[in-house]
């Protein structure tokens, strides 16, 4: 079963006449979108890391979802799962090509006229993690990528949200930022799995084989233990072919999270994290 969840972002505020506040003018925020994408990003994956949990990735094709539905909302009014059309997360990334299950998490705040992107997107992920059910998606240990999408109407008329003041600055609340979160599970194959059967002895050597959907120039592995995260490092990738492969061994014994990366042919996008695997490494299968 797939977890919606979200979230209002309502303030009101008793007004008085102080010095200052009145008649405070509205005025346009300078927010930009894809550098909120990147700082929800790192603090996703900074929670995850203090729970003990994997990082996950950014999925190029699920936060072109995430910001069409989020285009969608402010563009015909409205803050749901659901397009009116009945069209769900699920069904707006099977369009795109994605068949597997998403977990969704949809925000909304006023920008009160600050220009200070990260304000803003501490304020929508302090929202999202006070709510058990966006908690929930956030923190959810079976999810290995993320797609991101930000909008920012600037209507002002819009009746989503309260006006109210902004209680540092006493700006009205002008312009409205909606943000859609997706969480999904990527699957990885490999070509060639022998010995690997998701655990192998201590210094034992594995073959891994990977074909890339896509056209990639430059492809490794990052090995990291579970227990040690900030231990990592990286094994390359040859070229076989079509195909990419790695012989390596593990010396020590524990679990470890082995990333999968590549960067483009054509250099449109840079080294982006293609899927995991786990493997635990002991002297005998428990």
């Amino acid at each position: 079963m797939h977890r919606f969840g979200y979230f209002l972002t309502l303030i009101v505020i008793l007004l008085v006449n102080l010095p200052g506040t009145v008649g405070a003018k509205t005025r346009l925020v300078d927010f930009n979108e894809r550098d909120a994408e990147f700082l929800m990003l790192q603090e996703i994956n900074i929670i995850r890391y203090n729970e003990g949990l994997p990082l996950v990735a950014i999925d190029d094709t699920l936060s072109v979802s995430c910001r069409r539905h989020a285009m969608d909302m402010a563009v015909r009014d409205y803050f749901d799962h659901y397009s009116p059309e009945g069209y769900s997360p699920g069904d707006r990334a099977k369009n795109l090509g994605i068949a597997n299950p998403v977990s969704e998490n949809i925000g909304i705040t006023r920008t009160f006229g600050r220009e200070d992107t990260g304000y803003i997107v501490d304020l929508l992920m302090d929202g999202f993690l006070n709510s058990p059910e966006h908690r929930i998606n956030i923190l959810d240990p079976n999810v290995t990528h993320v797609g991101l999408g930000y909008w920012q109407d600037l209507d002002d008329s819009n009746k989503r949200l309260a006006s109210g003041r902004d209680p540092d600055t006493n700006y009205l609340g002008f312009g409205t930022v909606l943000v859609v979160q997706e969480f999904i599970r990527r699957e990885v194959e490999l070509i060639e799995p022998s010995p690997y059967e998701g655990w192998t002895k201590p210094g034992e050597f594995m073959t891994v084989t990977f074909d890339f959907t896509d056209e990639v120039d430059d492809a490794f592995l990052r090995v990291t233990p579970v227990a040690f995260p900030r231990e990592s490092y990286e094994i390359p990738l040859s070229k076989s072919e079509k195909c990419y492969q790695a012989r390596f061994a593990i010396e020590e014994e524990g679990e470890f999270v082995i990333g999968i990366y590549a960067n483009s042919r054509n250099a449109d996008w840079y080294y982006r994290e293609r899927g995991q695997l786990e493997l635990t490494v002991a002297p005998y299968l428990y």
